[in-house]
């Protein structure tokens, strides 16, 4: 998941920095879930890292902004037409896969 994070961040170099920025935000919370599923739950005294409440919020509110410029969904959307799609379909495959 985070490797196709990453090919997306390193594919959008046209992209604004305050994009780029909370791509990195979001690449670096899903190391933290990642880390907390991999944690054995038995070992309460290992140190993992926290998800915020705040960090919920960031990405909520990005959410918001991005719906706010897109029109309504009048469609099925298949991935495809460039790179950068075929990447983020990679990664919502890799979640998917993970969440089962």
């Amino acid at each position: 998941m985070n490797l196709t994070m990453d090919w997306f961040c390193c594919a959008t170099f046209h992209t604004d920095q305050a994009t780029k920025d909370l791509l990195k935000e979001i690449q670096d919370r899903l190391f933290t879930i990642g880390a907390n599923l991999a944690a054995d739950p038995d070992k309460q005294s290992l140190k993992k890292p926290d998800l915020h409440e705040e960090d919920i919020e960031l990405l909520e509110k990005a959410i918001d902004q991005m719906d706010e410029q897109l029109e309504s969904l009048k469609h099925f959307v298949l991935p495809g037409g460039n790179v950068h799609v075929s990447y983020c379909h990679i990664a919502v495959r890799f979640a998917v896969v993970l969440s089962d």
